[in-house]
């Protein structure tokens, strides 16, 4: 479910795999909405056990896109959002436990990790510091 005020990346900041970082979660859940969270494999497995239901039962009931992606809900929501925040924290996909960081790996070129600032944003991102 796309919505028309989905973010858009406005500035993107990025770094090397020494360099200096620190993200300040300020617990609004903003990060849980309007994204795609692709999952693999193993994401499925633990995610399942978690909700104590068959991978096929999982597949079923919490993703969309043939499988391989979390559903979202009529807001745009993550499925697993609750109003204290993820409902599935210990077993929460790696783009969910990375973010706002992702590792961006171009074919034979240096990994970089990068950082997105979207427009309404917690602001978590600005709090960089060299911390290592």
């Amino acid at each position: 479910m796309a919505t028309d005020n989905a973010p858009t990346r406005s500035t993107e900041i990025r770094y090397q795999r020494d360099s200096a970082f620190s993200y300040t979660c300020h617990a609004c859940s903003r990060c849980c909405h309007d994204k795609i969270i692709h999952l693999n494999p193993y994401e499925v497995a633990r995610l399942a056990e978690n909700r104590g239901v068959s991978t096929t039962e999982f597949l079923a009931r919490y993703t969309e896109n043939n499988g391989t992606a979390l559903r979202r809900v009529e807001d745009g929501a993550c499925v697993f959002l609750t109003p204290q925040g993820c409902g599935v924290h210990p077993d929460q996909p790696l783009v969910c436990r990375l973010y706002p960081l992702e590792r961006q790996d171009e074919r034979g070129r240096r990994q970089t990790i990068g950082a997105w600032a979207f427009p309404g944003a917690c602001g978590g991102a600005r709090h960089v510091a060299s911390v290592r």
